[in-house]
């Protein structure tokens, strides 16, 4: 099996699966990929299949910090 050639659809498959299963619980989901700092960004942002390298992980907390369920967290200190 070409690890390179499957991994897209059968991440892309996790992703919609984990979509779901949120919005059906009511839970906020973030697709951090389609999210426009990640999707346009032009440097490498994974050091191999599945894990993002510095940048990567920069650029995801970035957009985190920034949702508005992050936001609630920090502003009901469970996080402190």
């Amino acid at each position: 099996m070409n690890l390179e050639r499957t991994f897209p659809a059968r991440y892309a498959k996790l992703v919609r699966y984990a979509k779901d299963h949120c919005q059906e619980a009511g839970i906020p989901f973030i697709d951090i990929q389609q999210e426009p700092a990640v999707r346009d960004e032009k440097l490498t942002l994974f050091s191999d299949l599945a894990h993002l390298n510095e940048r990567g992980q920069v650029l995801e907390a970035d957009v985190l910090v920034g949702c508005e369920v992050f936001s609630h967290v920090l502003h009901l200190q469970w996080l402190s």
